[in-house]
């Protein structure tokens, strides 16, 4: 990425943070109209920050489950890395009708795992386990953003898709290299390029 991208990444950040997530909106009539940007060049800048981080803290409860306010990825990473409420896990899998084997397989553990967390009341998830469930919030925000509709998000979620070699996005997102796949997946979709 070239200086000048780079640059409108960090006051696409900037302005995410300043608004709490919620100027995105603007910013890209502002630079096309400005002749700044063009649209091939925005669609350069990380998905993630075009999104909005509300998006995804929406997704996994709000800061009311998250138990702080986070403006930022780097105000999530530091959650992540403290441990994030096991509430949080709870209300992910409520949202997308997750059964807790779904949950415990996205989440890389095992279904016992998961009931000994929900059993303690102030139980949080390890760094890895609060990755991975940023990274199924994040991907479950992209579908939902992608076809306008949680349920629709849903049960994409769980169908095997051609553009993922028949395989169910839920299944190839359990590692950093399938959730890539799906997030360009859900990009081409969005953009209505044949997937």
């Amino acid at each position: 990425m070239d200086a000048f991208r780079h640059a409108v990444v960090l006051a696409a950040q900037d302005l995410l943070e300043a608004t709490d997530g919620l100027g995105h909106g603007n910013l890209l009539p502002r630079l096309l109209r400005n002749g700044q940007m063009s649209y091939y060049e925005w669609t350069d800048v990380p998905k993630e920050v075009r999104m909005a981080t509300h998006s995804i803290v929406s997704m996994m409860g709000g800061h009311r489950s998250l138990g702080t306010r986070v403006r930022t990825t780097l105000d999530m990473a530091e959650l992540i890395e403290r441990g994030l409420p096991r509430s949080v896990a709870e209300h992910l899998r409520e949202r997308l009708g997750l059964t807790d084997a779904e949950l415990a397989r996205c989440l890389g553990v095992s279904a016992k795992t998961l009931q000994r967390l929900a059993g303690r009341r102030a139980a949080r998830l390890t760094p890895v386990q609060g990755d991975r469930l940023y990274r199924l919030a994040r991907l479950a925000a992209m579908a939902e953003e992608a076809f306008e509709d949680l349920g629709r998000a849903r049960e994409w979620l769980r169908e095997p898709q051609r553009g993922l070699g028949g395989r169910v996005p839920l299944e190839v997102m359990r590692t950093e290299v399938g959730a890539r796949e799906v997030e360009d997946l859900l990009g081409r979709i969005e953009y209505g390029v044949f997937s």
